[in-house]
């Protein structure tokens, strides 16, 4: 029966064998493990002082790079987390009240009308502004624009959420086979196997990168909106505003015409009174420079 006892190797490291003889082989073997050798280093255990000063400097270095950065760390807890500047409205000195405010005349707080031209009870005006309303080719690419830009902002709101959705549904139907010699006395019934899953993936927006990009996108589709309100207003000014000056040359040709037969009237009383006497070739003549100019002034209008 051999004695267990314990060898020392030759690096001094004891170990406890079941055998001396067993131990002496393993010793024998064994790879010399001295001081100076290659093959084990010696494990020096690092002071307290240094370990603490390794994470102190740590410590300092990953401060400077926060602190560095755009944003400190308090402006980006005030901003909602968000890294950068905050859009500030620019400041626009605007007076409390309009310069005839005290007029009697100006009402101060009128009821907005929107369908302003309405108010003129002109059918025809109103079937113009709805005819170009419907017609106009530049207030349908503003149109267009607003559609575009709020589908840019859908998208630009998507990104916020998971980029990347996957679902997954399995089912099987397994009956084991009769005939197989493993399952042969195993009375087994068929049986279903379902299996369901689901994936999320999302960029976090820990910076507030997607969160600008939404501001940024809605602020261009109000501006969009603004853009075709603008087209709109600017639209129907003109179609009021060119109707108006037909309806204005409408009548003035309508006066002058009368004018003009105003004026052949006269013409022909200058003739009847210069034939019998009573005026002279002057006043005929005069009647008819009127009417020569009330005729010109009727086809250039």
């Amino acid at each position: 029966m051999a004695i267990a006892k314990t060898v020392r190797s030759r690096c001094g490291r004891p170990s406890l064998t079941a055998a001396s003889s067993v131990s002496t082989v393993f010793a024998n073997r064994a790879p010399t493990c001295s001081a100076n050798s290659p093959l084990v280093p010696p494990v020096r255990p690092m002071p307290s002082a240094a370990l603490g000063c390794r994470l102190l400097c740590l410590l300092v270095a990953v401060c400077g790079l926060t602190t560095a950065g755009c944003t400190p760390w308090g402006q980006y807890w005030r901003n909602n987390l968000k890294v950068g500047p905050t859009y500030l409205r620019p400041f626009a000195r605007v007076e409390p009240d309009w310069i005839d405010a005290d007029n009697p005349q100006v009402r101060s707080d009128p009821q907005v009308e929107s369908q302003w031209w309405r108010q003129f009870n002109d059918p025809v005006l109103d079937s113009l502004v709805l005819q170009a309303y419907e017609q106009n080719l530049t207030l349908r690419d503003a149109g267009f624009r607003v559609l575009a830009s709020r589908a840019a902002y859908n998208i630009t709101v998507g990104g916020f959420l998971p980029q990347s959705q996957n679902a997954v549904a399995e089912y099987a139907r397994w009956q084991l086979s009769n005939n197989v010699g493993a399952f042969e006395n195993l009375a087994i019934p068929p049986f279903s196997l379902w299996q369901t899953g689901f994936n999320l993936s999302w960029e976090l927006d820990l910076w507030g990168k997607l969160r600008h990009r939404i501001e940024s996108a809605g602020a261009k589709y109000q501006a969009s909106v603004e853009e075709y309100d603008g087209v709109l207003v600017t639209l129907v000014a003109d179609v009021a505003d060119r109707y108006v000056d037909y309806r204005v040359a409408t009548k003035q040709v309508a006066d002058l015409r009368n004018l003009a037969a105003i004026q052949r009237d006269a013409l022909a009383v200058a003739i009847d009174r210069q034939q019998g006497g009573i005026t002279s070739e002057l006043d005929v003549s005069q009647a008819q420079l009127n009417l020569a100019k009330t005729e010109a002034l009727d086809s250039r209008v």
